[in-house]
């Protein structure tokens, strides 16, 4: 990461860039730190991937500290966890499975002749148009 000082002269000459030259000038410092500080991430993550591709850890440190390592019991909360997502997930794909064919029919029911007569609420509607079939 770039020091303090280093960025205190970058901003400078973002500034001058900007103020006195072209402005368009000025965002090529600025696109230039965005790409080095994303080559940069890009990198410590290669880093992480082959240290966990070798069974080791990272050498990849946040705020000077390893992350930690799960032991077998977070593994297997974290592993129920996610298969009770799974469950939810399910349960909210059936539910807009339903609510989709009940628009569906709606719609169709909508496009009868004579459907909708003698109702006065959506609900209302439903009904008679699940009684019409």
């Amino acid at each position: 990461m770039p020091s303090s000082v280093d960025l205190f002269l970058f901003a400078i000459l973002v500034f001058f860039l900007a103020k006195y030259g072209c402005p368009l000038l000025a965002t090529l410092p600025v696109l230039f730190l965005g790409l080095w500080a994303l080559m940069k991430e890009l990198s410590s993550n290669d880093k992480a991937d082959d240290a966990a591709d070798d069974g080791g850890r990272a050498d990849v440190s946040v705020g000077g500290q390893l992350p930690p390592r799960h032991d077998d019991g977070d593994k297997e909360m974290i592993r129920e966890a996610l298969m009770s997502w799974e469950e939810e997930v399910m349960v909210i794909e059936a539910q807009l499975l339903e609510a989709k064919a009940t628009v569906k029919h709606f719609h169709r029911c909508l496009h009868r002749p004579n459907c909708m007569e003698g109702t006065s609420t959506d609900a209302a509607a439903v009904a008679h148009c699940r009684a019409q079939g």
